[in-house]
């Protein structure tokens, strides 16, 4: 795949006539300059900034998104008081890539995580040349906390960089409840006079899903799950690389039952965050996805390839004086600080995202441009080639590595079924798609990109026993009992209100 300049030229103006680039991602340079400052406020104290993410969490099974299932209550009252980003298309469908995307503004090529794990016993670090931004705000005066809740996000992946307290599952998994309690705890106790960085991870909706049995309710709307499965393609039984049988019906239920879990501790850490006036008046909220789940879509049960509905994850926004609102804007994980962060009065925030790739999509001059995404390096050991996807707002192009490019037509065929035929758009796309993955590969390169070093045997076993050493997301029909399930008795938050 190569093209020469003339080309690049003339395939970026055809794709913007088509819709799938306006403001090409291969103009970024190399050393980005700090973004357009937009409607940000100016003066004031160092607000709180407060990110919550939400593991393997599809965007089209929450209310906010139009699902038909009352999955999410607490989100989205908070997106009625928020600005509920329609259209975040991740990097990877992967929790560590994403993660290293988000907390430091650039792309998977460009910081070097290309993977959870790397096959054959070696995990992936970071490039040593970004600064996160627990580090960034550290070095601010900020009070630093991550509470995460699985072992791809744990303290030698990288990701606790920065953070004064970082506390992580003493099993390889905890549910929600429990990460939930760690923050509250920290919460109770931490100065008030001093902003803080705070960092909640909910892993739940990751298989298996084993949310309480009073949360297993979801099954007495059969025929409308029915009818939402052929409109969404699902094969009703899929296999699992290793060959375990995935059902649909009982796995989307058992996977609901995880999210509305799940959005009860969200509830939970939003109602502490009141309690120590840490909500409104002074705060920089995020609450992302990190990327969604196959569910059967293409037959595919797990994640980490490039379909949609592995790709798109819910985003919301809540700053000082912000107005609720819901933005169609194509986005990615690098652009969510460089967003977020131009909303609010912080200090030298400058020198943080001068090393970004992400943009601030929310600044005047931003023009939208289509997204890049690509398979985790693990699934090469399941004989998937390496994939590219370039996502724009009406046309997707897809390139394995060896095999000719596809191209999809998202308004007419939104869930990709058929790749159109004999397009000639699909050379354009190509030619977008090579450039801009070139760009990120050469500032990985200036970056000193990441780096893989063996892992110990414990970290081998907490990842093979979350499907990260092996199959994506663990034997048999997807409703395969974890080995410490959710307490009956955990924490339930009450009704979520009309807005937060």
């Amino acid at each position: 795949m190569s093209a020469s300049p003339s080309r690049i030229v003339v395939a970026l103006v055809l794709l913007a006539v088509a819709g799938v680039v306006t403001g090409a991602m291969v103009a970024l340079p190399l050393t980005a300059d700090p973004p357009d400052d937009g409607d940000a406020p100016a003066g004031g104290l160092a607000p709180d900034i407060v990110v919550i993410t939400l593991d393997t969490t599809r965007a089209d099974h929450l209310g906010s998104y139009g699902y038909f299932r009352s999955t999410s209550p607490t989100f989205d009252a908070l997106a009625r008081s928020s600005v509920l980003f329609e259209h975040l298309v991740v990097p990877m469908a992967t929790t560590l890539p994403t993660h290293t995307s988000l907390f430091t503004g650039t792309w998977p090529a460009e910081h070097g995580i290309l993977a959870n794990v790397q096959h054959g016993g070696q995990k992936f670090l970071p490039s040593d040349g970004l600064t996160t931004l627990a580090t960034w705000a550290r070095g601010q005066g900020y009070q630093t906390a991550a509470f995460v809740s699985a072992a791809p996000l744990n303290h030698t992946s990288g990701i606790e960089a920065g953070f004064d307290v970082f506390d992580e599952p003493d099993r390889i998994e905890r549910s929600g409840d429990k990460t939930a309690d760690a923050a509250l705890a920290w919460l109770g106790s931490a100065p008030v006079d001093q902003p803080m960085v705070f960092w909640v991870h909910f892993y739940d909706p990751h298989n298996p899903y084993t949310a309480p049995p009073r949360y297993g309710d979801f099954g007495e709307d059969g025929e409308v799950l029915d009818a939402w499965m052929d409109a969404h393609h699902v094969d009703k039984v899929t296999h699992r690389p290793t060959g375990g049988a995935v059902r649909a019906k009982p796995t989307i239920n058992a996977y609901d039952a995880e999210i509305r879990f799940m959005d009860d501790q969200l509830a939970r850490v939003l109602d502490g965050l009141r309690a120590r006036g840490r909500f409104d008046d002074a705060t920089l909220l995020v609450v992302m996805g990190d990327h969604g789940e196959g569910l059967n879509q293409h037959g595919e049960p797990g994640h980490g390839l490039v379909w949609g509905e592995q790709l798109h994850a819910p985003l919301l926004m809540r700053w000082p004086g912000a107005e609720p609102a819901r933005n169609p804007t194509l986005l990615s994980a690098a652009d969510v600080l460089p967003t977020a962060l131009r909303r609010a009065p912080l200090p030298h925030v400058d020198g943080f995202l001068g090393q970004a790739s992400g943009r601030d999509v929310l600044a005047r001059d931003f023009q939208e441009r289509p997204v890049l995404s690509q398979t985790s390096e693990r699934q090469l050991q399941f004989g998937v080639s390496m994939t590219y996807a370039l996502t724009g707002p009406a046309l997707k192009c897809v390139w394995s590595q060896g095999e000719s490019v596809q191209l999809w037509d998202l308004t007419a065929d939104p869930y990709e079924l058929a790749p159109l035929q004999d397009d000639p758009r699909a050379a354009d796309c190509e030619v977008a798609l090579t450039e801009t993955l070139a760009v990120q590969q050469a500032r990985g390169t200036q970056l000193g990109s990441g780096h893989t070093v063996p892992m110990s045997d414990a970290e081998i076993e907490a990842l093979r026993a979350l499907g990260y050493v092996g199959d994506d997301g663990g034997p048999g029909d997807g409703l395969v009992p974890e080995p410490e399930p959710k307490a009956e008795d955990a924490p339930a938050a009450p009704s979520a209100p009309e807005a937060p």
